[in-house]
This record gives C-alpha cells, sequence and structure tokens, in this order.
C-alpha cells in the first residue's frame, strides 16, 4: 500500500506539473496573440494616418486659382471692368510685393477684379518684349516689356501701368 500512495502521489505531482505547464502555454500563447494584434492595429494605425496626411498635400496642391490666367484670355474676361496683372513669379522679390499689394488692393471698399498672368509661364513667354504696347486692341498686338498692369473695361484697355512705381500708385 504505501507503494500506491507514494505513486499516487508521484501522478498526482506529474498531473499538476502538467495542469500548471498547460496553464503557461496558454497564457503565454493569449499573450503572443495579444501582442500581435495590438502591433497589427498600430500599423494599420500609422499607414491610415500617413495616408491622411499625403491626401491633405495633395488636396492643397491641386486647388485652383480662377484669378491665374494665360495671357490669352487678358481680353475676353467676362467682367465688366477688371485689372490683369502681368509679372514674373519666379522673381521672388517681385512676387512677394504683389503679393502684399493684392492683399492691400483687395481690401479697398471698390477695387476692380484684379487676375494675374505669369510671364515665367512657357505659354506667356511669347507675349513677353523689350518694348510694349499701350493701345493694343487684341492679343494678338499685346506686348508685355517687364511688371505690367493692365485695367480692362469691356475687353479694352482703358488704362496702362508699367513698371513698379506706377503700379504700387494704381493699386495702394
Amino acid at each position: 500500500m504505501a507503494k500506491s500512495k507514494k505513486g499516487n502521489k508521484n501522478v498526482n505531482r506529474a498531473m499538476s506539473d502538467s495542469f500548471d505547464q498547460d496553464v503557461w502555454n496558454k497564457i503565454i500563447i493569449a499573450t503572443c496573440v495579444l501582442v500581435f494584434f495590438l502591433a497589427f492595429y498600430l500599423l494599420a494605425f500609422l499607414i491610415t494616418s500617413k495616408n491622411k496626411t499625403t491626401d491633405e498635400t495633395e488636396k492643397t496642391e491641386t486647388s485652383f486659382n480662377y484669378s491665374n490666367i494665360a495671357i490669352g484670355r487678358s481680353f475676353d474676361i467676362n467682367d465688366e471692368d477688371y485689372v490683369v496683372l502681368y509679372y514674373d513669379s519666379s522673381d521672388e522679390d517681385i512676387s512677394s510685393k504683389y503679393s502684399s499689394l493684392m492683399s492691400t488692393y483687395k481690401g479697398k471698399d471698390s477695387h476692380f477684379p484684379i487676375y494675374f498672368v505669369d510671364m515665367s509661364n512657357g505659354i506667356n513667354k511669347g507675349k513677353a518684349s523689350d518694348t510694349s504696347n499701350r493701345s493694343a486692341s487684341n492679343i494678338d498686338e499685346l506686348s508685355i516689356n517687364g511688371p505690367t498692369l493692365i485695367h480692362f473695361s469691356n475687353g479694352s484697355i482703358v488704362e496702362y501701368f508699367e513698371g513698379e512705381d506706377e503700379i504700387t500708385s494704381f493699386l495702394s
């Protein structure tokens, strides 16, 4: 009988050790699965938040500014009275100066709609010239020499301002 009690103790101890080992294995497996899903969730969150930032950047880059026009539209705007500013936007000094002048001009109570023509753009470069034509009646006759502001009324030139001083005087 002594052997049978000792044998039962060994069997009970072996079963107890086996049970403890099974519990620890299950806890380790559950922890690993939990860590895996947590890592997967964080990775998915990082990827989607990165895509949202990229989408916002793309939206701002693709927005269209209707006040920027090609030089060929200068005489064809539907407004009765309007102003077109011709300048080279690749020159940062001129660009920032006219940008602040535009803000001041648009802040006035009464002002004409204003459009911009970037003379550094390939489409518009053909009209850049060493001489200007202040009395052009259509786009074929128009030639621009440096920064120029033209006031149009019903598709005809009313006033012509050439150079920074004249343009600043009109816009201020």
